[in-house]
Formats: structure tokens, sequence, C-alpha cells
């Protein structure tokens, strides 16, 4: 989480496209791997996957970093998962 955390502070790489380059040079982290994290985050695994594991969810994370949009895509709404659900973070 603590990436994704990251990726939202720096606003561009979370709704961005991802190169691998950018990638390893902010995160040492490959371009696919920042794409699964931020489709984990934006779908609600993460966040679920926390309260599973009874693991606090850091201040700053936030299930839809774009207000609704990502890659600039509407998000789908997938009822009682969360993903794409309002928050109630801004």
């Amino acid at each position: 989480m603590g990436i994704w955390v990251r990726m939202c502070a720096d606003g561009d790489v979370a709704l961005g496209p991802l190169s691998d380059g950018l990638a390893r040079d902010r995160y040492g982290l490959s371009g696919k791997h920042l794409r699964n994290i931020r489709h984990a985050a934006t779908s609600g695994v993460l966040r679920r996957r926390a309260a599973e594991l009874g693991v606090a969810v850091p201040t700053g994370c936030v299930d839809n970093p774009a207000g609704g949009r990502i890659n600039g895509r509407e998000m789908s709404v997938v009822p009682g998962t969360g993903a794409g659900e309002d928050m109630g973070q801004d």
C-alpha cells in the first residue's frame, strides 16, 4: 500500500500511462508491477485484503485518485466491492 500512496502523491503516476523507465527511476519496479498495484488499488482489492489481514490502511490511500476516472476512462461501479464506489475520500 505504501507504493500506491506514493503513486497517488505523485499524481501523474496514479492517473497516467506507466513506462518501465519512469517506474524503475521513481520506484525501482517495472511498469507492469505498478499497473498491477494500480489495478488492485482502484478495484478495491488492496483495501479488502488489508481488512482480511487486519492491517490499517495508511492515511493518503485512496481507491479512486481521479474522482471516478483512471487513464481518462470512467470506472465501473461493482456493487458490494467498493470498486468505483464513493469511499468518502476526495
